[in-house]
């Protein structure tokens, strides 16, 4: 990685930076095959200067990140990487004359679904597909971020919006109306056997709730030193889900076991995206 202040062919923004940005250039191609230097890592730090907010790598990664209140804008031209470092006010006039998305932007959205932090990545959609209406790049990405969340039928709506038509897409808008299911399961063990046969339907009603419900009928057999005995129990459930804004799910889960008149219930209350509680690095 070689630093420059000039820029390279595929630089992002103006020719000329304006006051207080900077343009460097990376070249990786002598870099591939080995850990990059520690020296020209140096030579790339001094000449974005405090542009930088962390810089971080091993023998096969690298970690860049802009510095607080700096925008990083990049475009790779063969082994040749031009990073464009603004500052806010600079950023600003970057975005009036750019109506796409940067490809950093995307990246880093995408960076942070990857590692398990579908709401923080959902946020940092919804705002840039906001800020970039026309990009259909960043539309998608928040489709994506919205299935990865658990919002299926929100992404279904962005699918249809954008006229999606990959198997991801489809399933997804399929998914999103509801779904039946009919199924036979046989156990067997040393002295016990087990038929389970189930039939369950699951279907959204409006844009919040979702209603389900199944029946499970268990034909039980086990050998003894009298003749195989035989029983057959029936259970019926049913569950009804609603999410609200800002992340609220609301469930109710209801079993009945008719033949032995056992009935159960099971209510939840979760607050916030199935994102790690762990601290984000």
């Amino acid at each position: 990685m070689a630093g420059s202040s000039r820029p390279s062919p595929g630089s992002p923004g103006p020719t000329t930076p304006s006051s207080g940005s900077r343009i460097v250039t990376a070249n990786w191609s002598r870099d591939l095959d080995r850990p990059i230097a520690p020296a020209r890592l140096a030579a790339f730090r001094e000449a974005a200067g405090d542009a930088i907010g962390d810089l971080r790598w091993n023998d096969d990664s690298l970690v860049l990140r802009p510095a607080a209140g700096w925008t990083m804008r990049w475009r790779q031209t063969g082994p040749v990487v031009a990073l464009a470092f603004s500052p806010p006010a600079d950023g600003a006039l970057l975005e009036a004359a750019d109506d796409s998305a940067s490809d950093a932007e995307l990246a880093a959205i995408e960076a942070d679904v990857a590692a398990g932090y579908p709401g923080s990545a959902l946020r940092a959609a919804t705002s840039l597909a906001q800020r970039y209406p026309a990009d259909r790049r960043a539309a998608r990405l928040l489709a994506d971020t919205r299935l990865a969340q658990g919002d299926v039928r929100g992404a279904a709506r962005a699918y249809r919006a954008l006229a999606a038509d990959d198997l991801t897409a489809r399933r997804t808008i399929a998914a999103a109306a509801g779904s039946a299911s009919i199924g036979v399961t046989a156990r067997d063990g040393s002295d016990l056997a087990q038929t389970e046969f189930g039939a369950r339907i699951d279907a959204a009603v409006g844009g919040t709730l979702d209603v389900g419900g199944g029946v499970r009928h268990l034909v039980s057999s086990g050998a003894t030193a009298a003749p195989t005995e035989r029983s057959g129990d029936t259970v019926v459930d049913a569950s009804l889900a609603a999410a609200f804004d800002g992340a609220v799910r609301i469930q109710l889960f209801a079993s009945a076991a008719i033949d032995d008149a056992v009935t159960g219930a099971v209510p939840g209350l979760r607050q916030g995206p199935p994102t790690r509680s762990s601290a984000r690095p």
